[in-house]
């Protein structure tokens, strides 16, 4: 596990507001993992490894360097989580929406296109050329489109905001690109600007080392210089706004230099300082994992 280093910057940062747009609540809890999900075992550096076979004492997964059996003492104690995974679905797929992708399988260079439709197994591009997409549309199969697989694990030591005795923040983790020459949507508050997503975590109620073991795609990608991840602190009130609990930035040399490790980002307040968890004094960190795939990666 990767950690990086915490240096006070000068200066202040701009950080969004909390997002428009209802925060998913805690999940129901399902235990079970099933046939053809994608797990990691971070223990063990296993990631983006697709279930196989499910039996009474192991799991049998499918990974780059071949099929791995993780015993059954992997799966009760939660080291083998199961996620969506590095592939795009239908659902990842809006129309309209511009996508970097590959043209020919030879080709040295991605190409940038806007999508407008699909079936089950490929996607109807619209080429963009000097900024604006063309009238004739091309074929491409979903495993031909780049995009940016970002994993949220946990974070660590965070700052409790909520009053009264026995109450703690209630954390999520809300995740933007910042792009080169992009200024912020003022609706969503999103980095990459107008027209581009950003994802957020479900809230963990009452704890300061939350888990959520969640991943996100971006398809967008033209000009990205950095991930962002901001955290907050979830208000049931409606008359107050979610309290900020820091924030992380990792960017594209970092990841691309660091693409297989889960990294532990020191979360900073707006004046770039490292946050404490006033419970036990420690750095407020966020564990996190980010690598770029596709085209048929």
């Amino acid at each position: 596990m990767g950690c990086l280093s915490s240096k006070p910057v000068e200066g202040t940062v701009s950080v969004p507001r909390p997002p428009l747009r209802a925060v998913p609540p805690p999940p129901k809890v399902d235990k079970g993992i099933k046939l053809g999900e994608y797990v990691c075992c971070a223990e063990r550096q296993i990631f983006d490894a697709k279930v196989k076979e499910v039996g009474d004492n192991a799991l049998t997964v499918e990974t780059a360097d071949g099929d791995l059996k993780l015993k059954k003492t992997y799966l009760g104690d939660g080291k083998v989580v199961s996620f969506k995974g590095p592939r795009v679905n239908v659902e990842d797929l809006h129309k309209g929406k511009e996508v970097e992708f590959k043209f020919k399988e030879d080709d040295a260079d991605l190409s940038r296109g806007q999508i407008d439709g699909q079936t089950n197994s490929e996607v109807c591009l619209r080429q963009i050329n000097d900024n604006s997409a063309s009238k004739s549309q091309s074929w491409i199969p979903r495993e031909d489109i780049r995009f940016l697989y970002v994993m949220v694990f946990s974070a660590s030591s965070l700052k409790n905001t909520d009053i009264g005795v026995n109450n703690k923040s209630d954390p999520y983790v809300v995740v933007h690109l910042r792009k080169s020459g992009g200024k912020p949507n003022a609706s969503t508050d999103d980095l990459g600007g107008e027209g581009h997503d950003y994802h957020m975590t479900h809230y963990v109620n009452n704890d300061l080392n939350p888990t959520w073991n969640m991943d996100f795609k971006f398809l967008s990608l033209h000009d990205v210089e950095a991930v962002v991840f901001t955290v907050w602190d979830k208000d049931i009130n409606l008359f107050k706004s979610d309290d900020f609990l820091g924030r992380a930035e990792l960017t594209k040399d970092t990841w691309e230099a660091r693409k297989d490790e889960v990294l532990e980002l020191p979360l900073l307040d707006m004046e770039k300082k490292p946050m404490f968890g006033e419970t036990d004094a420690k750095e407020s960190k966020l564990k996190v994992r980010v690598k770029i795939c596709g085209p048929r990666n």
